[in-house]
């Protein structure tokens, strides 16, 4: 939509003067009421009301026989549309671009698009020297089925090792298991017997064990006695040397006495044990020997059979660790990367579009970026929303767009995505400075009829606010009356048939930049209102300047 045409400020005066050539003051009015921001809007309350007490006491005093006032510029009252806007720049682009890169320096052979040709998503591009990379795969396909094969030769030799084990277990042919087992065999048989010896001579074993028993303890007595009279008589042969006192008869009778019953009772154990440790100890020394024999060899025979599980186990482990060796999976990746390497050396579009840009060549080594494909049939316009416009501008809004390519000619958009974010700096940090922007996405709603083309620069008016079917007024045409209430002021004739300013109070609403919504029940269509409350008097006779009376045509746009 197109915001209404200002009127031009020298037409106007030109117009004025031929109709009233002291009407220069209301020419200035009209220009200021184009010019003022909103900004200047408030009215100052306590002037107006003064202003207003003046004119009720004294107007018949002071204009009853002045001459006729000058012309004032006044607005004739028609419903309009109000809009707010922002203004942007922006850029054409496709809303699907695919930029196709190629990480492969391989040669290019043929590119078979330029720049404007349609493809169709798959279509080839280019076409890179697969020559090299086709060596490279045959040699990797060779070493892995050189690995493949090496590694079931392998497998089978170990497999082949574990069975031919632990089927030599299972039939009883391991030497070594099988002399351990004999060796067992043989221990416990000896012990067998000499158990058996043993139990056969158990009671004569007690018996001795008995008379050796208190022979051995009446040995003992004997020594105790014979070794307490010798220290007896040791004290009495120490005093006779060092006193000269004669040593007690009954000291060397007790010495004498011990060390024959001592001798007696030595002889007495000596002639038993050689009598009961003969035949009947060997009984148990051949038992104990046996026994320990018995479990040497089962040790030995344990320590085999745990050899051989060991074995058993080792083989297993070199089957597993032969299964490790055996993977491939390392050279299976690196042949599946020169696979993939030879698929991108065909180079296809990935969406369908038109090609916009072409860097390949023939016969250079292809790196980076290649091609460029976009969608020209659904195009986006990329801008950049000011800081202070981000609050106000929501995605949904409705957008006019107008390009120097298409003239006048205004077409529709939708603001369809706000970025979270502001533009980084070039070095990746969020500005501070007062350039901070938000880049932001317009949808065309009907991109195929309007010309466009990608890489077009346009001008974009983002509708923010919009009201239809209003009255709207220039900010300077609203004042305040005594009591406080938004008046404007319209040119209305009097009994006499002379214009005078009437006060019609009336409430305000939407704002653009130059225009202020007013609603009341006092106003109709072609009412005549003032443009500059300011200088206005309740009751005062105007004279409308020529030509100046006019409004906006009914159903046009009046933006700010």
């Amino acid at each position: 939509m197109l915001g209404i045409k200002k009127k031009n400020p020298e037409s106007a005066a030109a117009g004025a003067e031929q109709e009233a050539p002291n009407s220069t003051a209301g020419v200035n009015q009209d220009i200021a009421r184009f010019t003022k921001r909103k900004s200047h809007k408030k009215r100052i309350a306590i002037a107006v009301v003064a202003v207003v007490v003046v004119g009720a006491i004294g107007w018949k005093f002071l204009f009853a026989s002045a001459p006729a006032m000058a012309p004032v510029m006044s607005t004739a009252l028609q419903k309009t549309e109000l809009v707010n806007s922002i203004s942007l720049t922006g850029t054409v682009e496709s809303a699907e671009a695919s930029y196709v890169h190629t990480t492969l320096n391989s040669t290019v052979n043929t590119v078979a698009v330029k720049v404007g040709d349609h493809v169709e998503a798959g279509d080839l591009l280019a076409q890179l020297d697969t020559s090299d990379l086709e060596l490279s795969i045959a040699e990797q396909q060779a070493v892995i089925s050189k690995i493949s094969r090496q590694n079931q030769y392998a497998m089978e030799n170990a497999q082949k090792k574990l069975e031919d084990a632990k089927s030599d277990i299972s039939n009883n042919v391991d030497a070594e298991l099988i002399a351990a087992e004999n060796a067992l065999r043989s221990a416990q048989q000896n012990l067998n017997d000499a158990r058996r010896d043993l139990n056969e001579h158990k009671d004569d074993l007690e018996y001795a064990d008995d008379v050796m028993n208190n022979l051995e303890k009446k040995l003992n007595r004997a020594r105790n006695e014979y070794q307490d009279a010798e220290k007896k008589y040791q004290i009495a042969e120490r005093e006779h040397k060092d006193n000269g006192t004669p040593i007690p008869q009954d000291v060397i009778d007790e010495l004498d006495r011990s060390e024959k019953a001592y001798d007696e009772a030595l002889k007495e154990w000596q002639k038993n044990d050689n009598e009961y440790g003969g035949d009947l100890s060997s009984y148990s020394k051949e038992y104990r020997s046996a026994r320990i024999a018995y479990e040497n060899a089962l040790a030995n025979k344990n320590a085999i059979e745990n050899s051989v599980n060991r074995n058993l186990d080792n083989l297993e482990t070199s089957i597993k660790g032969q299964e490790i060796d055996g993977d491939l999976t390392s050279q299976q990746i690196s042949l599946k990367k020169l696979q993939k390497d030879l698929s991108e050396s065909t180079v296809t579009a990935p969406i369908s579009g038109t090609v916009t840009a072409v860097y390949a060549k023939e016969g250079v080594p292809a790196a980076g970026l290649l091609f460029v494909v976009e969608n020209t049939d659904d195009l986006v316009i990329k801008t950049a929303l000011k800081e202070y416009d981000v609050a106000t501008v929501q995605e949904g809004m409705p957008t006019e767009i107008k390009s120097d390519a298409t003239g006048e000619e205004v077409f529709e958009g939708t603001v369809g995505r706000i970025y979270p974010t502001a533009v980084k700096a070039s070095d990746g940090s969020t500005r501070t400075d007062g350039g901070v922007e938000f880049e932001t996405e317009v949808s065309i709603n009907d991109p195929a009829s309007t010309g466009l083309r990608v890489g077009m620069n346009v001008r974009l008016n983002i509708v923010t606010q919009k009201k239809e079917n209003v009255w709207a007024v220039p900010f300077e045409a609203v004042g305040t009356d005594a009591q406080g209430q938004s008046v404007v002021y319209v040119a209305k004739p009097n009994e006499e048939g002379a214009m005078i300013a009437t006060a019609v109070p009336v409430t305000t609403g939407m704002e653009t930049d130059f225009y202020l919504e007013i609603s009341s029940d006092g106003l109709a269509d072609g009412d005549q209102v003032l443009s500059d409350a300011s200088t206005v008097i309740p009751g005062m006779p105007v004279t409308l300047a020529a030509g100046m009376g006019g409004a906006a045509p009914a159903g046009a746009v009046m933006e700010g």
